[in-house]
């Protein structure tokens, strides 16, 4: 649960649409048993997250870097004229040692304990992505897409579109739909690519792209035009 959450907030930080599929989601943790328990739940992640593949590592330098600010509110009031030291210090603090801060708790600077609490710690990946922390897990999500994967986001975004119409013109759950449509050949090609998908997802017994007099709905996928007509079977 801490996984999909943790993805979903990724996604809607980043503004990564939920029906756009992506090739990876990697998963850091130095614990073996929430190792084993994600990994027991992987296809339901891959799933919730529309995300193909699901990997593992203990390694999270190497995704990872790290950086460390002082939480003045808390150092301020007890350091009082050291702070200004300590506080260059600690945004001077190696990747290393600030793992090592978290990792341990505290670390000594300048005849001072500062402990985790005292510094606000920034993690960034080191390869294109988004990364995300809660406890003891961090995220790394590939945002990297090729044609494939924005062909099968559009083929997805067309179903949510005729399901919507389907509700909006009182179909039943059961019906079966003709459907045609007009767009570009971008468009009709990423259509034609996932057509077993579509049809299955929509219940369609036809689905061509074909002119008609009147269109139920002119809709707009990725700024292309869209033009959709439905009709019970």
């Amino acid at each position: 649960q801490n996984v999909v959450s943790m993805g979903r907030n990724a996604r809607n930080t980043n503004k990564l649409k939920t029906r756009q599929p992506l090739r990876e989601i990697l998963v850091i943790t130095k614990n073996p048993s929430d190792q084993k328990t994600i990994e027991k739940y992987s296809d339901i992640i891959l799933t919730e997250l529309n995300i193909k593949k699901v990997s593992f590592t203990n390694d999270e330098a190497k995704w990872v870097s790290f950086s460390a600010k002082p939480n003045a509110k808390v150092l301020g009031p007890r350091l009082g004229q050291k702070m200004k030291v300590i506080s260059q210090k600690i945004r001077e603090l190696t990747p290393e040692l600030v793992e090592r801060l978290e990792q341990e708790g505290s670390l000594e600077m300048e005849e001072e304990k500062i402990f985790l609490s005292d510094v606000i710690l920034d993690r960034q990946p080191k390869m294109e992505g988004v990364i995300q922390t809660l406890g003891g897990i961090t995220l790394w999500i590939d945002t990297k897409l090729d044609i494939e994967l924005i062909q099968e986001g559009r083929a997805r975004e067309l179903v949510n579109r005729i399901q919507r119409l389907r509700k909006d013109l009182h179909f039943e759950v059961v019906d079966k739909i003709k459907v045609a449509f007009e767009t570009s050949p971008e468009l009709k090609q990423a259509f034609e690519d996932h057509r077993a998908y579509v049809v299955s997802e929509i219940l369609a017994t036809e689905f061509e792209a074909k002119e008609q007099d009147s269109w139920t709905s002119e809709q707009d996928i990725d700024g292309i035009v869209l033009k959709l007509h439905i009709q019970k079977a």
